[in-house]
């Protein structure tokens, strides 16, 4: 039957049905997005999940009155918009799409068939059947003597009962637990820096299991499930990182040991510490429970009460928070090879505990920042450590790219065994800076710590004096194998500026990997440079989609660079910065050819124990990607002078150990350097 005209469907109808798919403990749909809805016209993207197996979109386009295109995983069908029964609420364009969606479903029902082999598993042993025990009033509902209830299920349930039946959901066909981490109890402050707004508290982690579950010898997939397919959340993104390193350590621990406790030390829990007395863990629970951190305060009674769910119960009723719930564990039945520990209720209580102090870990390898005491007290920033892999994936692939990031290697001695040749330039760059003629302008930032005592003057020859005692990287990194080795090998002063040095407003430079290195500027010294603010590169990439860009080179001073590269680079003219004149205008100057700004890249005293043969000899610069925003002058005339330094990013940064440089290049016509930045 062709559409009847009788009942004209509204964007809001076709809303409110869209809505309906997405609720339950595993909906077929994620999210949707009405792209276009008129009288005539109608295009819809629905994000498909297959319990978290497979995901796409699905696009339907009203393509004439009384047709429906639906496209999706590679293929297009026509549907026809038929009318629903007289007695129906629908209109036609509603009762077709309910049809298009419920065929989504039957698909998603026969990829479970083909994936798993039957979507509703039996009870026997090694089978996660779902048992939900919690009714709509939110009490327990006992088992009958003899019923049988396996171990993932019944872990599931008592997490509910502990915690909230929001937080944790099991699909039982595929043996995949979804965990909700919140991020209610972070302070206002973290809240602002991971860029948390208040209806985007709730991130999904999907926790894939085999059927055997604890007893598989290979740990459970962690997979962040965000409500919009293409979104992404810098912080969520730590948390998968989280949950994926507790996972996969847990369960080595599990293998040798089926009984052994969830510990502080190793789980980074040190923060709260379990050999106190039992009135200090009162006052704790209490505390958080004032603050209303409920969701911590009970992490912190269970995690107190060594996992027993009834014992926490007990803390936090004498805290003030009444309790209580009855565990089905004891009634599992539990073979004797499986381990005696509730695996869902630690995932929850581990993550509930990481949150609050998720900013003193890197967000990718989740290695805790030793140097964390030299920041700001009030810094709680999101950090990313040195390492090479997690600044390659920060650049490179995007991971946590969307907060803003502090750079701050774990500890000193990572740093100097992974960034050598790093360690060592920035050094050279500061004892340059702190040696200059002109260091009460550029040595800036200062390391406050060598500040005259009880005033606020700097104090540049004990800043000098510590750099002095510093050997060189080869001969530290022979005594580098922990930090408290390094510590002991350095003077106090040594390890001071250099914990300084190596923690503070640093920005994140990646190492170019040979094949990736840029032939024509002849240095193996090649870095790939990133913005820290999140905004600021998105304010760029969107002038430079709007307006274009161009390449562009700016030399400098090696004593500039102890700034430049912790606050990038500022129109310094007619201020103290200022050293060669602005005679074309105030602005950052740039240039079309290398060889011109190398005739800036000015040598300068330097560290005598640089590993660069002789370190008075080096020379540095950067490659700079300019937008062509409306004032920005696109030609050369002979410089590039730019006003704003909003539209200005440093991309690479180079450095050569010796003065003979022969580089003569247009910054245009080097190829493939916007491939760095798509």
């Amino acid at each position: 039957m062709i559409c009847s005209t009788s009942k004209n469907p509204t964007k809001e109808a076709i809303a409110n049905l869209l809505d309906s798919y997405k609720k339950g403990e595993d909906p077929i749909l994620r999210s949707y997005n009405i792209l276009t809805f008129t009288g005539d016209e109608m295009e819809i993207d629905l994000h498909v999940d297959y319990f978290g197996l497979k995901e796409f979109v699905c696009k339907i386009v009203r393509v004439s009155e009384d047709l429906l295109c639906v496209s999706n995983d590679g293929k297009e069908d026509y549907v026809e918009i038929l009318s629903a029964s007289s007695s129906s609420e629908k209109s036609a364009l509603e009762y077709s799409l309910e049809k298009v969606i419920e065929t989504l479903v039957q698909g998603r029902e026969d990829f479970l068939m083909n994936e798993v082999g039957t979507p509703t598993p039996t009870t026997a042993k090694g089978s996660q059947k779902v048992f939900d025990d919690m009714e709509d009033d939110g009490m327990d509902v006992g088992f009958d003597d003899g019923e049988l209830q396996d171990a993932l299920s019944c872990h599931v349930n008592d997490a509910k009962a502990y915690y909230d039946s929001k937080f944790v959901t099991l699909i039982g066909q595929i043996y995949n637990v979804r965990l909700q981490i919140v991020a209610d109890d972070l302070s206002k402050e973290m809240k602002k820096e991971y860029r948390i707004k208040s209806d985007d508290m709730w991130h999904t982690m999907s926790v894939s299991f085999a059927p055997d579950y604890l007893s598989h010898n290979v740990p459970p997939r962690v997979q962040y499930k965000p409500e919009i397919v293409t979104e992404k959340s810098g912080f969520a993104e730590q948390m998968e990182h989280i949950l994926s390193k507790f996972v996969d350590m847990r369960w080595v621990q599990l293998q040798q040991d089926r009984n052994t406790k969830f510990g502080a030390a190793d789980l980074k829990l040190a923060t709260y510490n379990s050999n106190i007395s039992k009135s200090d863990r009162k006052k704790a629970v209490q505390q958080l429970l004032k603050e209303k951190k409920i969701n911590t305060a009970k992490a912190l009674a269970l995690y107190y009460s060594n996992m027993k769910p009834e014992t926490a119960d007990e803390l936090l009723t004498e805290c003030g928070h009444v309790q209580h719930n009855n565990y089905s564990y004891d009634k599992a039945l539990v073979s004797d090879n499986e381990p005696k520990v509730n695996f869902i209720l630690e995932m929850l209580t581990y993550m509930f505990l990481r949150i609050p102090t998720c900013h003193k870990f890197c967000c990718n390898c989740d290695d805790h920042i030793d140097c964390y005491d030299m920041l700001s007290t009030e810094h709680q920033k999101p950090i990313i450590c040195t390492r090479f892999k997690c600044q390659f994936e920060y650049i490179e692939l995007g991971v946590c790219n969307t907060i803003p990031i502090s750079i701050c290697p774990s500890s000193i001695h990572t740093d100097i065994n992974e960034n050598g040749d790093v360690v060592d330039i920035m050094i050279s760059m500061s004892y340059s800076a702190a040696t200059s003629s002109r260091r009460d302008v550029i040595f800036d930032p200062f390391p406050e710590m060598f500040n005259t005592s009880g005033s606020s003057t700097k104090n540049y020859d004990a800043v000098v004096k510590a750099f002095d005692l510093i050997p060189s990287v080869a001969q530290m990194k022979e005594h580098c194998e922990t930090e408290s080795d390094i510590k002991k090998f350095l003077h106090p002063n040594a390890y001071q500026i250099l914990k300084w040095l190596l923690s503070t407003n640093r920005c994140a430079l990646v190492k170019m990997p040979e094949k990736k290195r840029i032939k024509e500027m002849q240095t193996d010294y090649q870095y790939i440079m990133m913005m820290d603010n999140p905004e600021k590169a998105a304010t760029f990439a969107q002038n430079r989609k709007k307006y274009g860009s161009y390449w562009a080179f700016h030399g400098s001073a090696v004593e500039n660079f102890h700034s430049i590269l912790r606050k990038g680079l500022v129109n310094a003219s007619n201020t103290k910065l200022m050293t060669t004149g602005a005679a074309y205008g105030p602005g950052i100057y740039m240039a079309r050819e290398s060889s011109t700004s190398f005739g800036y890249s000015r040598v300068g005293s330097s560290w005598s124990k640089s590993q660069f043969v002789n370190s008075n000899t080096l020379r540095c610069i950067m490659i700079c990607e300019v937008v062509k925003a409306p004032g920005v002058p696109t030609v050369a005339s002979p410089y590039y002078v730019v006003k704003e330094a909003e539209h200005v990013t440093t991309r690479f940064f180079l450095f050569y150990p010796s003065t003979s440089v022969n580089v003569s290049i247009v910054a245009d016509d080097i190829k493939g350097l916007n491939d760095f930045i798509k």
